[in-house]
């Protein structure tokens, strides 16, 4: 059975857990081994424990992809930030369609309502 630390030796690097959780997730060769429920999971635990440049990759990971359920994934998981100034950006890029689409806003609307930073803090202009 696979787990963190294996994963981490069978790529030859150290790496913290999100970064493993991130990083391990988009690397081809572990790809198809997880189903797209596990790498929704993997993607938001390295998001919400991740830094903010965790964060900008899994953007990038969110922008580039093609795959409409793998962009629905990505969209899901960046709603999980733990940095309520992070959640912010997120929510803003919602009001620029080069960004993120219009049928795609209320996803990220949902997805930020449901994260707990929100309750716990107050978001950047408000």
């Amino acid at each position: 059975m696979m787990s963190v630390k294996n994963i981490a030796t069978i790529t030859g690097k150290k790496l913290v857990l999100p970064e493993i959780c991130i990083r391990i997730s988009t690397e081809k060769k572990f790809y198809y081994l997880f189903s797209s429920l596990f790498r929704w999971m993997v993607y938001s635990a390295g998001v919400k424990h991740g830094t903010a440049s965790d964060w900008g990759f899994a953007w990038g990971q969110y922008v580039k992809s093609n795959v409409p359920s793998e962009k629905r994934l990505w969209m899901r998981a960046l709603a999980g930030a733990g940095d309520a100034y992070i959640l912010q950006r997120y929510l803003d890029a919602t009001l620029d369609r080069e960004k993120i689409r219009p049928q795609d806003a209320p996803g990220v609307l949902a997805g930020v309502a449901g994260n707990h930073v929100k309750k716990k803090k107050h978001f950047v202009g408000t």
